[in-house]
């Protein structure tokens, strides 16, 4: 069973936007965004997709993405989860 959503998450204004910054200090992050179905919609309740794209960021046993770029000296700290805006 699917949920259906009378509209799209992002409209042509939200897409393919790219942004310069200037960094007053030395410092790199990357935010990487992804749309997912509302937290609360009763159907995906059990299924929990928000849960599974932080689990697969955020693990970090041998062989995970986190211990990977970890490893190569990619990444010195990494958070995943699910917000509400």
């Amino acid at each position: 069973e699917n949920a259906v959503y009378g509209s799209a998450a992002f409209g042509p204004e939200q897409l393919g936007k790219f942004r310069e910054v200037i960094p007053l200090l030395e410092t790199r992050t990357l935010k990487v965004h992804f749309v997912t179905p509302p937290v609360d919609d009763p159907v995906l309740r059990k299924s929990k997709p928000h849960r599974v794209i932080s689990h697969l960021l955020g693990h970090e046993s041998p062989g995970s993405l986190h211990h990977l770029l970890n490893e190569r000296g990619y990444l010195t700290g990494l958070s995943s989860g699910a917000a509400l805006d």
